[in-house]
């Protein structure tokens, strides 16, 4: 059975399909926009009787309404090859949750659903223009679980951008983001004309160093480099204070464009997307980021 998530917008769709946001689009629904003539909307069902009596011309006025409209929902993914790690739960194992829910989700919202997978380069065989057809999201969702990234950079995401319809979107921005800023400047500047939600995909096996004492080989995932590392309690330590930091960086960067992050942590859950929509998710994220840094310096103090 697939997991829904229940996502919201605070600003009106232009699309003219109907779904479930609130629209611009005059139609059939049930929220007043504005009074007509009678001879501008042959509608005599929707007479105003009160408004028409008042009217200094005589005019017969008519109610007009405006109708519930659909939005496209993007995932902007970056498939680099730090993707690919796996630590309590994969990376890429996440993003596939998170795709097959909003795929899902979408398309239960009369709205469309779109994939754009990013390394290096545009990968085509990642990408899945907006529609209605939620088989096409599922299946790629299925796709990504079977997929090694091997890319270094994710420098594309730039190009992916480009590929978003211009008409405003929510969009789900999802990387682990361990790339430069300027980099990410660089992208959330060609998203402010949407609405972007970014979702950062970070494990705890990250935060945490292999054993207490003793030598561990690290290699990056990207640049296929290695070396030996001596682990102590005090380099878990250091290791834990590094993420908390990027994490308040990337938090401050993002707010810079009114965007608030959503980080995941070890896995996906559609409630905690939910909640973000739905409640104070700022100090729910925030807290939650929190209280696993300070379990590992707990730890490892």
């Amino acid at each position: 059975m697939s997991t829904q998530i229940h996502y919201r917008i605070d600003w009106r769709s232009r699309a003219v399909f109907p779904g479930a946001h609130a629209s611009i689009q005059n139609g059939g629904g049930m929220e007043f926009s504005h009074h007509v003539d009678l001879l501008d909307a042959a509608d005599p069902r929707r007479v105003d009787l009160h408004a028409s009596l008042k009217d200094p011309f005589g005019k017969w006025l008519v109610r007009r309404f405006r109708q519930r409209s659909g939005i496209s929902v993007y995932v902007l993914a970056d498939l680099s090859a730090s993707m690919g790690f796996a630590g309590k739960r994969r990376k890429l194992d996440t993003l596939a949750d998170l795709t097959h829910a909003l795929a899902y989700s979408a398309h239960r919202s009369g709205d469309r659903f779109g994939f754009i997978g990013c390394g290096a380069a545009l990968q085509p065989e990642w990408y899945l223009p907006a529609s209605q057809q939620t088989g096409a999201g599922i299946a790629l969702s299925q796709r990504l679980r079977n997929f090694s990234p091997s890319g270094a950079g994710a420098s594309a995401l730039i190009e992916g951008c480009a590929h978003i319809a211009r008409q405003r979107s929510l969009v789900f921005l999802v990387s682990d983001f361990h790339f430069p800023f300027e980099l990410l400047d660089d992208i959330l500047a060609r998203l402010t004309p949407h609405h972007v939600v970014p979702v950062v995909l970070w494990d705890r096996a990250e935060l945490e160093p292999p054993a207490r004492w003793g030598l561990a080989r690290l290699r990056d995932s990207e640049s296929r480099r290695e070396r030996f590392v001596f682990l102590t309690p005090r380099f878990a330590g250091d290791l834990a204070h590094i993420y908390a930091r990027r994490r308040a960086e990337l938090t401050q960067r993002f707010m810079q464009y009114r965007m608030q992050p959503l980080f995941m942590l070890d896995g996906f859950s559609a409630d905690n997307v939910t909640a973000y929509f739905y409640s104070d998710h700022a100090a729910a994220n925030a807290a939650a980021i929190e209280s696993g840094t300070k379990a590992v310096i707990t730890a490892y103090a």
